[in-house]
């Protein structure tokens, strides 16, 4: 935004120099004096005048003033114009964004901006501002410091424990947000297996999900474990490997996808008693996948019960 103040010093009256246009709830503030320290500042507008408020969080020492009439501290200018000035330098200094360095030219166009200055009997504030781009123009208040009761004490801490259980939430969801990023980037991919033999012809029963990395988000299960639903659509590795028994050439094992076939994997010797049949492709599904799979002779049976390290249904999410 821009900050600098244009106004027609002609028509400032006296009553504007004493209406008061702030209320600024306790707040964090940064000082550019005092780099990283944090203190809290409250300013409130009353019946008597504008009551400013401020405290070292570490030091845990307070200051405050009352400012009745605006032009005892700095140039005669609008009262609304030069509250609404410190009420931008205090959003401004929510969050350490000064240079520690007292030596730092402010330009005349910079925004308006607050500091302090520890003296022997009070704290001095000071605001600055700009005039039109041309000028800057300060105010100084001499804040008192007071004494603190036990209630003053206890709601210092209080504020405090405030103040950290929102730091460490948000600590907590800045955690949150970079687990799903790694949950995001780390591969998703389901494990299956057959532990009970299936007859040929039937869909293919596997057992309980293994190895999911993100449970029910992308992978959902029939309750009798032969249809597996992929949720989201995109390109897929599928991976399935069965034991069975021979019985006759041209028998073969198929993927399907809402009932249809997609894929097959067909036998091609009848050599042995115990064989393997294999699928092992990438698919694109554009839309929800709903996954089976069954040998297609019916006097196959599909050896999951003696053989379960041998029957195995994997999805990898590429």
């Amino acid at each position: 935004y821009n900050s600098r103040i244009e106004f027609d010093c002609n028509n400032t009256t006296m009553s504007d120099k004493n209406v008061a246009f702030i209320n600024v709830a306790c707040q964090i503030i940064y000082f550019l004096s005092k780099g990283q320290l944090k203190y809290r500042i409250m300013v409130n507008s009353g019946s008597d005048g504008v009551k400013i408020w401020i405290e070292d969080k570490q030091m845990k020492k307070q200051w405050e003033t009352i400012v009745d009439d605006i032009t005892k501290y700095g140039p005669v200018l609008p009262a609304k114009t030069i509250w609404k000035c410190f009420e931008r330098a205090i959003i401004r200094q929510s969050s350490p964004i000064f240079p520690n360095d007292k030596a730092v030219k402010v330009k005349d166009d910079d925004p308006p901006f607050l500091d302090i200055e520890n003296t022997s009997n009070e704290l001095e504030l000071y605001l600055s501002l700009s005039i039109s781009g041309y000028d800057r123009v300060s105010y100084k208040f001499g804040l008192k410091q007071i004494t603190i009761d036990e209630f003053d004490a206890l709601n210092s801490e209080l504020l405090d424990s405030r103040e950290l259980i929102v730091e460490l939430q948000n600590e907590v969801n800045q955690l949150k947000g970079e687990l799903i990023q790694i949950q995001q980037r780390a591969p998703i991919y389901l494990n299956m297996f057959s532990n009970i033999n299936t007859i040929g012809g039937n869909f293919i029963q596997w057992g309980e999900m293994t190895n999911r990395v993100v449970p029910d988000t992308h992978f959902q299960a029939s309750a009798d474990n032969t249809t597996i639903t992929v949720l989201h659509p995109g390109i897929y590795q599928i991976n399935i490997r069965v034991v069975h028994s021979h019985t006759a050439n041209g028998s073969y094992l198929a993927l399907l996808n809402h009932n249809v076939e997609i894929t097959k994997s067909y036998e091609s010797s009848n050599s042995g008693y115990h064989i393997s049949s294999q699928i092992n492709q990438i698919f694109n599904f554009n839309a929800r996948a709903v996954l089976t799979a069954r040998y297609t002779n019916g006097n196959t049976a599909i050896l999951g019960g003696s053989y379960p390290d041998g029957c195995i249904f994997n999805i990898l999410k590429l």
